[in-house]
C-alpha cells in the first residue's frame, strides 16, 4: 500500500475509502514508520467513525487533516487531539452528537466545515485557545 505515501517535499498520506478500502493494518504499520506527516486526506461516499479515527491516532504527529465525507462528532474529538494539528478540514458533520474537548486543541489555528455546523459546535469551535481562521 505504499502508493498511499507521498514524499515529495512533504509527507503526506492520502486514501479514498471508495477506491482503496478502508485504513488497513498496513497503513497503521506505514504511520509508525514517520514521526511527522504534513497532510493526511481522506475521502469516501462512507461516513467517517469513531472507529476510523481511532485508527488515525496511530499517527504521531500532523500538521493538517482533510477529509471529505460525513465526519460524526464523535470522530471529531479523536481528530482534535491529534499532536500538531494545526488544520482541520471536515465536508460535513452528522446531525447527531456534540463536538467536545476543542479546548484541548492546543495547536488547532484553522478550522472548517462545510455543512452542517450547528450553533452549539460554533460555541464549542470558539473555545480553541488558538484559533485564527474558521472556514
Amino acid at each position: 500500500m505504499e502508493h498511499n505515501l507521498h514524499r515529495n517535499e512533504k509527507i503526506c498520506f492520502s486514501l479514498d475509502f471508495d477506491k482503496d478500502g478502508q485504513l488497513t493494518d498496513q497503513h497503521l504499520k506505514q504511520f509508525s514508520e514517520f514521526t511527522h506527516f504534513d497532510e493526511v486526506y481522506i475521502a469516501s461516499q462512507q461516513s467517517f467513525l469513531v472507529s476510523d479515527a481511532k485508527k488515525i491516532e496511530h499517527i504521531r504527529s500532523v500538521s493538517g487533516i482533510q477529509i471529505w465525507c460525513d465526519v460524526t462528532r464523535a470522530a471529531v474529538r479523536s481528530l482534535v487531539s491529534r499532536p500538531n494539528l494545526k488544520e482541520l478540514f471536515l465536508f460535513q458533520l452528522k446531525p447527531y452528537g456534540k463536538l467536545v474537548d476543542f479546548e484541548k486543541a492546543q495547536d488547532l489555528r484553522y478550522f472548517s466545515c462545510l455543512y452542517d455546523l450547528n450553533s452549539d459546535d460554533l460555541l464549542e469551535i470558539a473555545k480553541l485557545p488558538n484559533l485564527n481562521k474558521l472556514g
